[in-house]
């Protein structure tokens, strides 16, 4: 069950390091991914408000992590952390639902890739809250 876990810790943290090193890039991100439209009026607000979504996204990513690596006893446990566990794996079950709600209507590879992952996610911290081994 703590092999689950350190995978959901290793891919939040390279999710998180990969939404970082796409700031240089950001416009074509957006693109690749289809929401230039919307960080377009977005950034009619500020033209720093998609860079400062993208860094906060990577943030949650990087907290999702340390929470997974407290899971894992490696640090002292962290506040709230068998509720921040069960967001976690609610969160993440949740972009698997809208994910699967975007296939039928428009298939791409790109969005069932990223529901898998979502998927692949909520099922490597569901251990946590399954084991009470792992949580004392």
């Amino acid at each position: 069950m703590k092999t689950l876990i350190k995978v959901g810790v290793v891919l939040n943290l390279l999710i998180g390091l990969g939404h970082l090193l796409c700031m240089a890039a950001l416009d074509k991100i957006f693109a690749i991914y289809g929401i230039s439209d919307v960080m377009d009026r977005i950034a009619q607000y500020g033209t720093y408000l998609p860079y400062v979504i993208t860094v906060i996204i990577a943030v949650a990513f990087f907290v999702v992590a340390f929470y997974g690596i407290s899971a894992l006893k490696a640090i002292p446990r962290l506040p709230l952390q068998t509720t921040a566990m069960l967001t976690i794996v609610i969160v993440f079950s949740g972009r698997v639902i809208w994910g699967l709600t975007m296939l039928v209507p428009h298939f791409t590879w790109l969005e069932l890739s990223s529901t898998i992952v979502a998927l692949l996610l909520a099922v490597c911290y569901l251990p946590y809250l399954c084991s009470s081994k792992i949580r004392d």
